[in-house]
């Protein structure tokens, strides 16, 4: 027997949405496709499916993200953001002129358990 009210055991028995954010950035041709925090979700981005993971095996792990700033004038959009490499990476790797102002993007949603058929 529950100590919750009926109405309240109905709800928390029904699905659950999980909230997360995403972030995609472009390395040069190796993609990053890193979630804020551990796990792994499977969504399309420009039609295409990519898998979302917790950590990269060169660029680490998500460790945060700035405002994002609306351009004014002829200024565009941005953010910036920042990534906990591996404690083996390369810094040469990571650290190259063609690796500055890669093309990312980020987003937030939520994944909802459906039950399996």
């Amino acid at each position: 027997m529950s100590v919750f009210h009926p109405a309240l055991d109905a709800a928390l028995a029904g699905d659950r949405a999980t909230i997360f954010a995403a972030l995609h950035v472009d390395f040069d041709g190796d993609p990053a496709a890193l979630l804020d925090g551990s796990g792994m979700v499977t969504f399309a981005v420009d039609g295409v499916s990519v898998t979302f993971a917790g950590e990269h095996p060169v660029w680490g792990t998500w460790d945060g993200i700035d405002d994002y700033s609306d351009g004014a004038g002829d200024e565009a959009p941005s953010f910036g953001f920042s990534l906990l490499p591996p404690v083996d990476a390369d810094p040469e790797t990571i650290a190259t002129d063609d690796m500055q102002g890669c093309a990312s993007a980020s987003g937030s949603g939520r994944s909802i358990p459906t039950a399996a058929s």
